[in-house]
């Protein structure tokens, strides 16, 4: 074992275990939040406002949208495929 890793192998082939410290880490995050891209992001913003998230805004393109203790990351970014 190396670390926090350990590497195993049997009847299901390679893999990757992590240690006990690891699978514990439900103990010590805090918050856990999605990006969500935004094509137009004005309009969107506009959008998730009217539905009652409260902004905060982390930088110029970016904001914390948050909903009682839910929250989502807005960001001024779109990629088309």
């Amino acid at each position: 074992m190396t670390g926090r890793l350990a590497v195993i192998s049997g009847s299901q082939g390679i893999g990757v275990r992590m240690s006990n410290v690891a699978n514990n880490l439900g103990d010590t995050v805090k918050a856990m939040r999605p990006m969500v891209l935004a094509k137009d992001y004005e309009t969107s913003k506009r959008f998730y406002l009217d539905l009652g998230f409260r902004p905060l805004q982390l930088s110029e393109r970016l904001f914390e949208m948050q909903l009682g203790t839910f929250s989502f990351i807005l960001q001024d970014y779109y990629v088309e495929d």
